[in-house]
């Protein structure tokens, strides 16, 4: 089955201006596949919202460890070493695991100088308490910057959920006039439901969102403000 990420990743190359055969060839995927969501969106409501058990679920934070450590090491020999532990899986489940979390040379989230409307860049601020309607509330800030331009929109919000994000993020999409190319994120709960090592299962209402749009969300690295120094 083709998931929310991978269609994303279609209409991401499309809106590039590669054609079909450049972007199956460019994200290893069969043509017809690529022609089946070229201008599909509607797949998103027969996605499932559950994470489904695999054999190798045990093993992975062992896997992360290794490659971290040593990122030369081959998934055969990483299947191989699981396999001693009682992994009851595949090797081609391996591999694909393997290929997701292998840590990379470059840093892929680091900032670099964007073209006009490449990138926006979105974070949230804690100021302290306020007083709303008799109760003791959280303040909080929604910032909003696009990276080439550093135009700025902030909202005060006293609620981090994902109807209050929706809102802000409809708000200040209307009040740049358009919507950038990619839009990087901090690891709040709305926008990353699950992150192991480098792989990253976004929240499937921002990758709706983000189908709806037309951008491509993007999630920098943990505790790490420099990877989103413009917002």
């Amino acid at each position: 089955m083709t998931g929310v990420w991978e269609i994303l990743k279609i209409k991401e190359c499309r809106e590039a201006g590669l054609n079909k055969t450049a972007t199956a060839k460019r994200l290893s995927m069969d043509r017809g596949t690529v022609t089946k969501y070229w201008d599909n969106s509607n797949y998103i409501q027969q996605e499932p919202t559950y994470h489904r058990p695999s054999k190798i679920d045990p093993y992975t934070e062992y896997i992360i460890k290794r490659l971290e450590k040593w990122p030369e090491l081959s998934a055969e020999r990483i299947y191989q070493e699981i396999k001693k532990q009682g992994y009851e899986g595949a090797n081609r489940t391996v591999r694909c695991y393997v290929a997701i979390l292998r840590p990379r040379k470059v840093r892929e989230f680091k900032p670099y100088e964007t073209l006009p409307g490449e990138q926006a860049q979105i974070d949230w601020g804690h100021f302290g308490d306020i007083i709303e309607n008799g109760h003791r509330k959280k303040l909080y800030a929604f910032v909003f910057c696009l990276s080439w331009s550093r135009i700025l929109y902030v909202e005060f919000i006293t609620s981090l959920n994902m109807a209050v994000f929706n809102g802000c993020l409809y708000r200040a999409l209307q009040h740049v006039g358009g919507v950038p190319a990619t839009i990087l994120f901090d690891n709040a709960k709305t926008v990353v439901s699950e992150r192991v090592g480098t792989a990253i299962r976004f929240n499937l209402e921002l990758l709706q969102n983000a189908i709806a749009y037309g951008f491509t969300p993007k999630a920098c690295w943990v505790n790490d403000p420099e990877s989103k120094g413009y917002v």
